[in-house]
């Protein structure tokens, strides 16, 4: 699985707008859906919460994929900085931005 390096390309939403075609969606709401994607990744990737702009916080959790599997790397929890760690609750008032991602070497 390529990392989060990866998702600021187009060419790694290939596969996926090739689905939306084939299940009909429009070519704008495909072009909408990539474009919000890389800008999410380009925005993570700069260390900021894709939502509020408060710095992000990446958690790699070698514990959540196991067994046998075709996904190889890590899941990587982004989250915003204004939220307690993964497992906390998460009190009013703060972000609520959430994403989750399998990476490759990048997340080792």
């Amino acid at each position: 699985m390529s990392s989060l390096a990866e998702r600021c390309k187009p060419e790694f939403y290939i596969n996926l707008i090739q689905k939306g075609r084939e299940a009909g969606y429009p070519e704008s709401l495909l072009a909408q859906i990539v474009n919000d994607a890389m800008s999410e990744a380009r925005s993570l990737l700069a260390g900021k919460c894709p939502k509020c702009g408060a710095p992000s916080a990446r958690y790699v959790d070698y514990d959540r994929q196991r067994g046998p599997t075709d996904i190889p790397g890590v899941w990587v929890m982004y989250r915003c900085s204004t939220q307690p760690p993964p497992g906390s609750i998460r009190p009013d008032g703060v972000c609520d931005f959430m994403s989750d991602y399998v990476e490759g070497h990048a997340a080792n």
